[in-house]
């Protein structure tokens, strides 16, 4: 009845070539004999796969695996051979299992380093090559891990620093910059060509690197957009879509133009070629970068009009290794993303039919995204690195110590709730396949691939109000399997026992006691904890203020230097003296000028009015004000 025919013949000739009856597969959850707890709620999925392969019956016989005798050895034995957990006794120094209660993924991550510091300091045979780091979101905890196992330039050095962790599970897309940008050099057409929007395209490294955009160029870059009145629009043309294909005023040609024009001529006597007026504030150290800035423009609007138009896969593969070899220039450290990122592309190429369509933009962005999202990165195993993977590559691996982190009820498992337009979802049947219950099985495995130390850190408690939260439902019913396994000679339930609930800050003083369960090797840590126990400083004695020392002139002062200090004094004492800066320029903005504020009406009246006073023909007064693109285009600009 809930099958539609041609499904149930499918099914029945699976039944009857794999002899297994039709109703245990059309019956779900498939559940065996009563035994381990663990095993009906994790490993669900097993025991599918197990009664739809031929055989399924009379299992081999698989001779037990020695345990050694600690609570991790006694779980994982009772596991293995599916039965009920017996009682022991727990001795107070097993550190085989350890579930760590933190806060959010940053605090996690800052638990996961001392907890690995600890394991390094007592097992000198341990090695980064015998842990793995399991965790169900690879991309939220990969920049945490770098930020905490990088040593920092002038920082405290942790001996966590010393370790060399590898990410694996990611994808192309993840791990090639390159490919991110070739998404945005393809989108470009859907934009009105903003100008942050562009500025951040320039400060890329690959085309700061061809244009000559990195370092303090690109802070004098975005200083001269603002100041020649770029906010949207690569030309005129390009506005006509957008029904101002008359007012060329506020594009980044015109821009340009007033650049290039102010390196030669000032607007001192509102002099203007054609439509263009001189921008003054240009001088001839920014030659070269205006150069850079005109082949980068004239290079994009080619790369535009190239894309306009349909054309098979195999054409739009060669005009994206076209367009990223005019666009970018990548160090010799960087070029395998070059080479990655032909490789996926000449492979979509070769899956294209004998009898090529043509495809537009969008289609060629779709084909390409799900080229680099599918693909996978090289993993990187073996390389003596310890790896952090997600929950497929190495949950059943053996490693001495398998650490799952971030296994939080907000990301694990993941979600089997169905779309409403998913009619197979509607009859789970055994074999196809289940987010939430292969997660499941995921800690089943990890459990069983643990040799010698098994360690949980994840979310007890809220970052925002410190309250406890309630842990992911598979990891509770792995705490209540420990209860059952083993307790403590006071007669505290194993899980309960194994249970390190970490404070919120790194330097709590519980850390560095002589009892700690958890060590902490955070020497700025340390110093934080000192701190805390201290008596303060009386309120006049808690900053001691020293001059700054003498500057450093062995090599000269270089001209911008010069300049920035006679512009801004303050500004440049801040930021070459003490490394400070206050004083952020407000960013390009995107809009044209419709409606001025007071301070902008100001400005414009105040140059309109001084022009006036030394002389200046009013026709030529006015006609300066629309060619600066400050004042509002037609009829607006009129009336102000």
């Amino acid at each position: 009845q809930r099958i539609d025919p041609a499904t149930l013949q499918v099914y029945e000739a699976l039944s009857a070539h794999h002899q297994v009856d039709l109703l245990l597969l059309t019956h779900s959850p498939v559940r065996g004999d009563a035994g381990h707890p663990l095993n009906a709620t994790l490993g669900v999925l097993a025991t599918q796969d197990a009664a739809i392969l031929p055989g399924a019956a009379t299992p081999p016989a698989v001779p037990a695996p020695e345990r050694p005798d600690t609570l991790l050895g006694w779980l994982q034995s009772d596991l293995f051979d599916d039965r009920a957990p017996v009682r022991r006794i727990l001795d107070p120094a097993d550190d085989s299992v350890r579930i760590h209660l933190s806060h959010g993924p940053s605090r996690q991550v800052e638990v996961l380093r001392e907890v690995l510091a600890d394991l390094f300091a007592s097992d000198p045979s341990l090695e980064p090559r015998h842990v793995a780091v399991l965790t169900p979101d690879v991309d939220a905890f990969g920049p945490l891990l770098s930020a905490a196992f990088t040593p920092q330039p002038g920082g405290e050095v942790h001996p966590a620093h010393g370790l060399r962790l590898q990410l694996a599970d990611r994808t192309m897309a993840q791990v090639n910059p390159l490919v991110d940008l070739l998404l945005q050099l393809l989108r470009l057409p859907d934009s009105r060509a903003e100008a942050s929007a562009l500025l951040e395209l320039c400060a890329s490294a690959p085309i700061a690197a061809r244009f000559g955009f990195a370092g303090d160029a690109a802070d004098r870059l975005a200083e001269l957009v603002r100041s020649s009145g770029v906010r949207w629009g690569l030309s005129a043309s390009q506005r006509a879509g957008f029904g101002l294909g008359a007012f060329s005023q506020n594009t980044w040609l015109a821009g340009l133009q007033r650049m290039l024009l102010g390196v030669t001529i000032s607007d001192a006597d509102l002099v203007s070629v054609g439509t263009v007026l001189p921008l003054d504030d240009v001088d001839s150290s920014d030659v070269e970068l205006l150069g850079g800035l005109a082949e980068f423009l004239a290079r994009l609007r080619r790369w535009l009009s190239d894309i306009s138009e349909p054309a098979s896969l195999g054409g739009w593969v060669q005009r994206c290794r076209a367009g990223l070899d005019a666009l970018v220039s990548l160090p010799a450290d960087a070029e395998w993303q070059l080479a990655a990122l032909v490789s996926g592309l000449t492979r979509l190429s070769e899956d294209e039919a004998d009898d090529p369509v043509p495809l537009g933009r969008h289609a060629a962005i779709r084909a390409i995204t799900d080229e680099f999202i599918q693909a996978r990165a090289r993993g990187a195993f073996g390389n003596g690195s310890l790896v952090v993977a997600g929950l497929e590559s190495l949950r059943n691996v053996p490693h001495r110590v398998v650490v799952l982190l971030g296994w939080d009820a907000e990301r694990y498992p993941r979600s089997g709730r169905r779309h409403g337009d998913d009619l197979v979802g509607t009859c789970a049947l055994p074999g196809v396949g289940s987010p939430a219950l292969s997660d499941r099985q995921a800690l089943l495995d990890a459990v069983h691939a643990a040799g010698e130390h098994l360690v949980v850190i994840a979310r007890g408690r809220s970052e925002s109000t410190n309250q406890p939260v309630p842990l992911a439902t598979p990891l509770a019913e792995l705490g209540d399997a420990l209860d059952a396994t083993a307790a403590s000679p006071d007669g505290t339930p194993a899980g309960r026992a194994v249970t390190v609930p970490h404070p919120l800050q790194p330097f709590g003083t519980e850390y560095f006691t002589v009892d700690a369960r958890v060590r902490s090797f955070d020497p700025l840590a340390f110093r934080a904890a000192e701190a805390t126990l201290a008596e303060p400083l009386p309120p006049r004695q808690r900053y001691h203020l020293d001059r700054l020392p003498a500057p450093d002139f062995a090599d000269g002062v270089s001209l911008d230097g010069l300049a920035d200090f006679f512009r801004h004094p303050v500004r440049a004492l801040l930021g070459q003296r003490a490394g400070l800066s206050l004083f952020d320029d407000e960013p390009p903005s995107d809009a044209i000028p419709l409606e001025p504020d007071g301070l902008a009406r100001w400005q414009i009246g105040n140059r309109v009015l001084r022009e006036l006073q030394a002389g200046q023909p009013p026709e030529s007064v006015d006609r300066a004000e629309r060619l600066r693109g400050q004042v509002p285009p037609a009829q607006l600009g009129t009336r102000l």
